[in-house]
């Protein structure tokens, strides 16, 4: 608003009285996908995961090494649990699927994002795949899979991004042709609904 931003009809932004009609304009669209494509990657998408070996594998080693060598007590069984590493558990599930939300949302901007936003994900779960590859083979001590209730409850949370993609699709055929038009807070409950 504060650019003197138009719409490709030379309306103002800051003439625009509703929301969707705000949302909809090119130049929002184009910074809600830039803040978007920058929080993601490689801030969210690939950041955490390079830290991650050092502060789940290394510094918790070292620490634990400097325990056992600093207190003459620890010995035998107490020594080896304490530099044993963590058990893996299945929080890499919401891990990934807050990466998939995340990239999914990038089809309500244009188009010209798609390829950088699924290039990043990809690229960082490709990496993730050998960090846990790594982790598995290297690192751990076991693997707790008690029962397929993650399995569940993962495959339930993937309906949040199909349904963001659903959506998405309620958004974007809006006034195209052969679908209806409509505007303001009918759309958003549009989409909401969807």
């Amino acid at each position: 608003v504060g650019l003197r931003m138009k719409t490709y009809d030379g309306t103002l932004l800051e003439n625009l009285q509703q929301f969707s009609d705000r949302f909809e304009s090119y130049a929002m669209q184009r910074t809600l996908a830039n803040n978007l494509y920058a929080y993601a990657f490689p801030a969210t998408f690939l950041i955490p995961f390079l830290i991650e070996p050092v502060a789940t594998i290394y510094a918790p080693y070292k620490m634990m090494m400097a325990i056992v060598r600093t207190q003459p007590s620890m010995k035998g069984f107490m020594a080896e649990r304490l530099l044993g590493s963590l058990v893996f558990d299945l929080s890499r599930y919401a891990d990934l699927m807050l990466d998939v939300m995340i990239a999914v949302l990038i089809f309500f901007f244009p188009g010209g994002f798609n390829i950088q936003m699924f290039v990043g994900l990809a690229a960082s779960h490709v990496y993730i795949y050998f960090f846990d590859h790594y982790r598995v083979l290297r690192s751990i001590q076991s693997c707790n899979y008690a029962d397929k209730m993650v399995d569940w409850w993962t495959q339930w949370m993937m309906s949040i991004p199909c349904g963001f993609m659903l959506a998405c699709v309620v958004f974007k055929a809006n006034c195209q042709p052969g679908y209806p038009c409509v505007d303001g807070d009918t759309m958003v409950a549009g989409c909401a609904v969807a």
